[in-house]
């Protein structure tokens, strides 16, 4: 696994495997698996798929910050592929903030392994897809 690399926004990532499918783009509908854990308590998994990919629309604010962010790409950040699997490393500001949501505490760092499963296809990854068949 490679290095935590950190954007000037303060998000982390790392890719721990690099998809080979479309990338993903704001506004995107996306189906991804997930764990989500704490960073200042030992990890401890505070919420996972498990067997139920997730489904949002990217980009939009449907889900954290930090997930959009980390997903569409931002700052040196480059977009997933589908295929891929990148750990994110979410500051309290891109997350749940000083109130925190549930089971996750105010202004928590949270750490995220996310696999992008599925992602729809825009006009710009089939043009690309053509010029390498040509």
């Amino acid at each position: 696994m490679g290095e935590l690399v950190k954007a000037p926004n303060g998000l982390q990532y790392v890719d721990l495997e690099v998809g080979t499918g479309p990338k993903a783009w704001k506004g995107a509908m996306i189906q991804c698996n997930y764990i989500g854990r704490l960073e200042n308590d030992k990890g401890r998994i505070f919420d996972q798929s498990k067997k139920k990919p997730l489904g949002f629309t990217v980009g939009v604010g449907e889900v954290i910050q930090g997930w959009d962010l980390g997903i569409c790409g931002c700052q040196g950040i480059p977009p997933m592929r589908e295929g891929g699997r990148r750990k994110l490393v979410i500051p309290p500001e891109m997350g749940y903030g000083k109130a925190g949501s549930g089971p996750i505490p105010g202004n928590s760092t949270l750490v995220f392994e996310v696999e992008l499963i599925d992602c729809e296809r825009n006009s710009e990854d089939e043009e690309e897809e053509e010029e390498e068949d040509d």
